[in-house]
């Protein structure tokens, strides 16, 4: 064995590296996962419980259905100073012959008198005449020409609207060879279990976003074999109540948004955002505070935007990133359920963890992570989409 010698001090320059002991934090700081409120809010909804699917090709149906319409926006003007004509609307087909209309902008009463291949024939109500009636004008339904001997008019009914979407898999695989395995690591953190639940945590972010953005549903023959099956998200459901802004919010957008999206559904919704639509809404409210000098502390943590329309409770969501984090969605917690594919022969498929799916022989292991889920998104006009174009 050769021999260094060293004349004179000793001193850290002269370690040998290979023999200086590591200080190395034995914890693994690991960072937190993003939040996922909407996983969250479906995967744990008691008032509206997820349920599975049993159709085989991973389809689910709900059916909506809607009251008869109370009014109609002219989209012809009709010539004043007649008392009869006929006038064509946005949707016409739910007016019945002997209704009642009234023009709110010209306040005249009129009847329709007949219909024949969608032309709608009215008559003044009073035998006088009307005034001119100019596109846009609003027609409402207020009641039906009877008289005392009246036989039972033509039943006038809606017919239900099916609506569909797919369970989609969601599938992820943690392997490590056996040598791997029986390696040691300065930190904790790094073993086989901690990579499965590291695994689990972005699987559940993964699902988040595709309950989101996810903007259309299908279903596709893979290799003539085998079908997939994609689900459809908010964004892709969300079509009534998709208002578009530019530049900054202003404090009327919002409101005219919201008034828009709170016409139907619950009056106590979630708006959940975007981080910079969070700051838009925040600087709206903070211009109307005044700073003084006993002030300590600046800033607002204000958790909900009250109209006369509806509440909306103020959620972050750090998934929307790049221009989706100036977005943001109002949603109808009772208007929206998780749905997930039914038990088979090897467990759950609403969330699973398959151990031992490694080629046999192979030496190490592999753990199978599997969700089979979509989501029912019941009366999309009960949520609304704040987007900036």
């Amino acid at each position: 064995m050769a021999v260094t010698y060293r004349v004179g001090a000793q001193t850290s320059i002269h370690s040998l590296a290979a023999n200086q002991m590591p200080d190395i934090d034995r914890m693994l700081y690991l960072e937190e996962p993003i939040q996922t409120p909407l996983f969250q809010m479906l995967y744990l909804n008691e008032k509206l419980p997820a349920s599975p699917v049993i159709n085989e090709n991973a389809k689910f149906s709900w059916f909506e259905d809607k009251y008869v319409p109370s009014y109609t926006v002219l989209t012809a003007t009709v010539s004043g100073g007649a008392s009869a004509d006929n006038i064509s609307g946005t949707d016409v087909t739910w007016i019945n012959e002997g209704d009642v209309l009234w023009n709110q902008a010209t306040d005249d009463l009129v009847y329709v008198d007949s219909i024949a291949s969608g032309e709608v024939d009215i008559t003044d109500l009073a035998g006088s005449t009307f005034g001119n009636m100019a596109v846009g004008d609003y027609i409402f339904k207020v009641g039906s020409r009877n008289h005392e001997m009246a036989t039972a008019r033509t039943a006038v009914s809606t017919v239900e609207t099916e609506v569909s979407n797919y369970c989609e898999i969601h599938s992820e695989t943690v392997t490590q060879s056996g040598r791997k395995q029986a390696g040691e690591n300065y930190t904790d953190g790094k073993s086989y279990d901690d990579e499965v639940r590291k695994k689990m945590v972005e699987l559940k972010e993964e699902v988040e976003r595709n309950f989101w953005f996810s903007s259309g549903s299908g279903t596709v023959t893979v290799s003539t074999d085998y079908r997939h099956t994609y689900n459809k998200g908010l964004k892709g459901f969300i079509s009534t109540n998709a208002v578009s802004y530019s530049g900054s919010p202003t404090e009327a957008a919002l409101d005219d948004f919201l008034y828009q999206s709170f016409l139907k559904g619950k009056k106590d919704k979630d708006f959940i955002m975007g981080g910079e639509l969070l700051k838009s809404v925040g600087a709206l409210i903070k211009n109307k505070y005044e700073v003084t000098n006993l002030t300590t502390k600046y800033g607002i943590n204000i958790s909900q935007y009250q109209t006369n329309f509806g509440l909306a409770s103020l959620i972050w969501n750090p998934n929307f990133v790049g221009p989706e984090a100036s977005n943001g969605y109002l949603v109808d917690r009772t208007n929206l359920k998780m749905r997930y594919m039914a038990n088979d022969k090897k467990g759950s498929r609403k969330f699973r963890i398959e151990e031992g799916v490694e080629t046999p022989g192979t030496d190490g292991l592999s753990t199978k992570l599997l969700m089979d889920v979509g989501i029912e998104v019941p009366l999309e006009s009960a949520h609304g989409l704040f987007y900036k174009v």
